[in-house]
């Protein structure tokens, strides 16, 4: 259904390989590599599977206070993911003097390296062929190409070195930014070293010859490539549970709270709903109408960098949209395709008029949009643009200094949402 494209105008990007007849066709779904949730809203999002609580989280982590979580297994899944070897890092972070921005992109970017050491401690113990294995990590783009053909619809497993060829920003960087970030810099160097993090081969695996640009290049990779993850802003049905999801009976209705800017607890993981499209896991009904997944219609609660989603380039008329399941993240057409038709996403309003989005695309993507859209309304009149209402495709980016993804690729709140505004956000949703 899709393919992998690689050119040196347009880096990579994805095309169908047959006409899809019909919008709200599954092209992808991507698995988050690492993830971390705003300090605004730590107490009631899952630091483990990212669902949203109507109130504070029954568990936390009680050395650290910044991982809370819904229920038991998924407490236990960050201790087995090795949370002990971070915790205290973590902690330092919360209480560093540097902003709400940066303490975000650390915390993934500590994530992040945690996860390397802990595949590199499995290499040691497992055959190269196991890791060919499509639930384990791809070695080598062909395959990662060929999987995506094959199977764009099983959530591959990403590894470090898909993190690492992501794209980084940092020679776009003004000095004023790089130094706004040598501060952070200094303190994570201090971090990853005494957590561990650091080894011989860090440096032949990353971007950066000297562990502050291999942070630097990370920093970069993260913001412009990383996404938000939202939770919806509408009234929706709740379990009362934190440990137990509510089960349906013909006779009984499901418990209802009228929350807002929420999600309910386990919407990654509990719920699916008769009939939705696809039947995809963790859809939830509301009292009026089926919700498949969470959009980027409500808060930004968190970041998450999903690399195989950089994969779709910018388009200020896209054609296809996300919809977010905890760490995954479902791409969808947005109308019928044609074949080689490139598969593209919106990374920020695409209502905002063409100056104002392309302004915003080069300064958190650095890249002049020349979209068909943008082409078009660049030779018209200011009288002669019409209103045209698009919905946003993608949520990316919070951040206070530029940030983005190659050539346009991924920012990292919300397709429609500044750096600015996220950081706004962490500041006053609580």
């Amino acid at each position: 259904m899709i393919q992998l494209n690689t050119t040196t105008t347009q880096g990579r990007f994805l095309t169908t390989t047959e006409a899809i007849a019909e919008a709200r066709t599954s092209v992808l779904r991507a698995q988050a590599y690492a993830h971390t949730v705003l300090a605004s809203h730590r107490k009631r999002a899952c630091a483990a599977c990212l669902a949203m609580s109507a109130r504070a989280l029954p568990l936390r982590c009680k050395d650290c206070d910044q991982l809370f979580f819904c229920d038991e297994s998924c407490f236990n899944e960050a201790i087995s993911n090795g949370h002990a070897r971070v915790c205290g890092s973590l902690r330092r972070i919360a209480t560093a003097k540097i902003g709400l921005h940066e303490k975000s992109i650390a915390q993934i970017a500590l994530n992040v390296l945690l996860r390397r050491t802990l595949e590199a401690a499995k290499r040691e113990q497992i055959q190269i062929s196991t890791l060919l294995n499509p639930t384990n990590p791809l070695t080598s783009s062909a395959q990662i190409a060929d999987a995506l053909i094959k199977n764009p619809l099983d959530p591959i497993v990403p590894s470090y070195k898909d993190v690492q060829s992501l794209q980084s920003h940092l020679a776009d960087w003004t000095n004023d930014t790089r130094k706004e970030w040598r501060k952070t810099c200094a303190l994570m160097q201090t971090l990853v070293t005494e957590a561990g993090l650091v080894d011989a081969s860090l440096v032949d695996e990353s971007e950066g010859d000297t562990l502050e640009y291999i942070l630097l290049h990370l920093f970069s990779k993260i913001e412009s490539n990383g996404f938000g993850v939202w939770a919806q802003k509408m009234i929706r049905r709740v379990e009362t549970s934190h440990t137990e999801p509510f089960k349906e009976s013909e006779s009984q209705e499901p418990p209802i709270e009228s929350i807002e800017s929420l999600t309910i607890s386990h919407i990654a993981a509990n719920r699916k709903v008769s009939g939705s499209p696809n039947n995809e896991p963790g859809t939830v009904a509301s009292d009026s109408e089926e919700f498949n997944g969470v959009d980027d219609s409500g808060i930004c609660i968190g970041r998450a960098i999903y690399p195989f989603a950089s994969y779709f380039n910018h388009s200020c008329d896209p054609t296809c949209e996300s919809v977010q399941y905890g760490p995954i993240l479902l791409f969808q057409t947005t109308r019928p395709l044609q074949e080689n038709e490139e598969l593209t996403i919106s990374y920020m309003n695409t209502n905002a008029p063409v100056s104002s989005r392309r302004a915003a695309l080069f300064t958190d993507y650095y890249f002049d949009c020349a979209c068909t859209r943008c082409v078009t309304e660049l030779k018209m009149k200011p009288g002669e643009r019409s209103k045209v209402s698009f919905a946003r495709s993608f949520v990316k980016k919070p951040s206070a200094a530029g940030t983005n993804r190659k050539k346009g690729r991924k920012g990292e709140v919300s397709k429609s949402t500044t750096v600015s505004d996220v950081a706004n956000k962490e500041v006053n949703l609580v």
